[in-house]
């Protein structure tokens, strides 16, 4: 993932971009101010009050080839007493979006593939607005879209298991790291076969990663993704294998910082 560019920030106003190049692209499309990119203008999805996702195609200028990226917005107004939760994770008073930018640094330091952040631009104190821009990730379907669309069932038995083994072990990962994921779940894993056969998960909705050292959390994110392929319409064969390997995954959890995890940690790099 490319350095973090241009930056301004301040308690009002704060403003962040992949590269000169990423604002300029941005700026042709209108989209490098949170004036243009609240004014929604693509495909929306879960609108709401205070967050809504769009996506666009954004040109590129050289090529004149078109890139599909996503948009965050949050808006509203910030807790004046921080809750428990945001104490222990760290991430008192940071909205939404600032906290997918951050989950995507914190996934993507740990070697995973995450979507590559463009921008991340905030203003108000008390009252805010506030959006994040990423790249669309490579792969088409989510293990919840192949659930979905009979993709699933046209995988041999060997990659519906090597699947569900990357997913399993993408959360212990997380979990050995000193991290827990609230994002676990089959609409937000995006495998993607290699050319020698293997898969690669990429991980989209990351404003859920936080700093965490309970082993609590490693079950609380493995029962998510348990239940969420439940819902996604998973058969009873998968289903019994993911019980397995979460069942595997909990005997074995390691400490995070300790020696274990440090030799999990660079096994997986």
């Amino acid at each position: 993932m490319a350095e973090t560019g241009p930056r301004r920030s301040s308690l009002l106003q704060k403003s962040e971009f992949d590269s000169p190049e990423t604002r300029a692209q941005l700026a042709a499309a209108g989209l490098d101010s949170l004036d243009g990119l609240h004014d929604v203008r693509g495909e929306a999805f879960n609108q709401r009050a205070d967050r809504v996702v769009w996506t666009c195609l954004l040109p590129e200028t050289a090529s004149g080839t078109e890139r599909r990226i996503y948009i965050k917005l949050n808006r509203g107004r910030r807790r004046l007493w921080p809750r428990m939760t945001d104490l222990k994770t760290g991430q008192v008073g940071q909205t939404l979006t600032t906290r997918e930018w951050n989950g995507i640094g914190v996934l993507a330091g740990l070697g995973l593939a995450v979507p590559r952040r463009l921008a991340l631009l905030e203003e108000g104190l008390l009252h805010f607005r506030s959006a994040v821009v990423m790249d669309a990730v490579p792969p088409a379907d989510s293990v919840d879209m192949l659930l979905q669309n009979g993709g699933w069932w046209q995988l041999s038995p060997a990659d519906r298991n090597q699947i569900l083994e990357g997913m399993i072990g993408t959360v212990v990962r997380i979990s050995a790291a000193g991290f827990g994921w609230r994002g676990t779940g089959s609409r937000h894993f995006y495998p993607e076969r290699q050319p020698d056969g293997q898969w690669k998960h990429w991980l989209i909705d990351c404003e859920g990663v936080h700093r965490s050292t309970s082993p609590a959390v490693l079950r609380r994110d493995l029962d998510k993704l348990a239940r969420s392929m439940v819902e996604s319409g998973a058969d009873q064969p998968a289903l019994d294998r993911l019980t397995t390997l979460i069942d595997s995954a909990l005997a074995g959890a390691v400490l995070p910082g300790s020696r274990r995890a440090a030799t999990l940690l660079r096994r997986a790099a």
